[in-house]
């Protein structure tokens, strides 16, 4: 450990293998890992969170995996403790497997909730520094593994669980969660945005919950925030996701725990390869002062009529726009929210809608799955029938 005290990065909602309108984010994301890589070694971290969203869907592709695989094998190279725990966007069993073998590499990791929170303890020249972990977990599991009839709601949850564990508050406690955490009833301070879907089963905890902790390292929101009067913290997202978090800037956040109640904290912003934009006017203006970028762009337009090929005249400097909106009225009609996406009409409808129930439901259909057969037939007689 450090000399002054443990140190640690905390990170959370990777997401790897996201895609963004069928465009791969892969590289920006190892590009973004390559950066944490350096910041651990510069800033001498003994110690990362990860806390949950690991991968974007529940069976991640091949290249994110071998993606991951690689920023860990780096980390156990630098003599990196790891704590990874699981988000909603992961399969508790997928991230679950090889963890009693990655212990003995330092790695600790909490996919699955058996019923207790995973505990480690570390050690530095002040003593012992608990390390908590508590994954995603819908209330129905969480009640099930912990022999309770049922929760009313996760705070109900979390405070039962706590509640049987033997937390020492005189010791220095640190917590890995995933999931909605606010203020009070504060909803309206928590910073979030479109691209954190809310499934079923999450709901909000208030931060009071876990007074025993020094420090929370929260996953779930993608903006990197405090949550108010409190020793809790989302570390962000990644990187952007939607253009909803256009205005955001990613970091790290860093913390040194040296005595109980002595945390000093940083943050360290990520640079990223390929930013998310939005861009507003007339088009002949934007336009006229376009310079080529390879960022993903969207562009609300202010003109009245609509403008013949301006997707296609727009691309030519911003490859990867994303999205083009008109921002004012024609003929009474809001027509705020017509979108053009690339390549839409081109794609078969069956795929459209697969696409859109794996997003949403967060699950890969293959073609052995039942439902898979289903929609397909369904979308087979609708074509035959000149439904679709």
């Amino acid at each position: 450990m450090g000399y002054d005290g443990m140190k640690f990065l905390h990170i959370s909602d990777l997401h790897l293998g996201r895609k963004i309108y069928n465009v791969s984010l892969l590289s920006d994301q190892e590009y973004l890992l390559g950066q944490i890589l350096s910041i651990i070694g510069k800033e001498k971290i003994d110690t990362i969170f990860i806390s949950g969203d690991i991968y974007d869907k529940h069976v991640p592709n091949t290249e994110a995996v071998i993606c991951f695989d690689s920023f860990l094998t780096n980390l156990v190279e630098m003599n990196v403790e790891i704590f990874i725990i699981g988000g909603n966007h992961d399969s508790p069993e997928r991230i679950q497997f090889g963890s009693r073998l990655l212990e003995k590499s330092k790695i600790h990791i909490s996919g699955i909730f058996q019923g207790v929170l995973n505990k480690s303890v570390l050690h530095d020249e002040y003593g012992a520094v608990n390390v908590y972990m508590l994954p995603f977990v819908k209330n129905t599991i969480a009640a099930f593994k912990m022999n309770h009839k049922s929760f009313s709601d996760t705070e109900e949850f979390i405070k039962t669980l706590f509640s049987k564990e033997n937390i020492d508050e005189r010791e220095r406690n640190i917590l890995l969660y995933h999931g909605f955490v606010i203020n009070g009833n504060r909803i309206e301070d928590l910073e979030r945005s479109d691209s954190e879907l809310q499934v079923g089963g999450i709901d909000y905890v208030n931060a009071n919950v876990f007074k025993s902790f020094d420090y929370v390292a929260l996953g779930h929101i993608h903006a990197p925030q405090w949550v108010k009067k409190s020793s809790v913290r989302y570390s962000g997202s990644l990187m952007k996701y939607s253009f909803s978090e256009a205005n955001q800037k990613k970091s790290v956040t860093i913390g040194e725990i040296k005595e109980k109640g002595n945390i000093e904290f940083k943050t360290i912003s990520l640079d990223v390869k390929r930013d998310m934009r939005i861009i507003s006017g007339p088009f002949e203006e934007i336009k006229k002062y376009a310079e080529k970028t390879d960022d993903f762009i969207q562009i609300g337009l202010t003109d009245e009529n609509i403008i013949s090929y301006a997707v296609e005249q727009l691309r030519e400097f911003y490859p990867n726009l994303l999205e083009l909106i008109y921002l004012k009225k024609q003929n009474n009609e809001n027509i705020s929210d017509l979108i053009e996406i690339q390549d839409v009409e081109k794609k078969d409808k069956f795929d459209l809608l697969k696409e859109f129930y794996e997003s949403v439901y967060e699950y890969d259909l293959s073609e052995d799955n039942e439902l898979y057969k289903i929609m397909k037939n369904i979308c087979e007689k609708a074509e035959e029938e000149g439904v679709l």
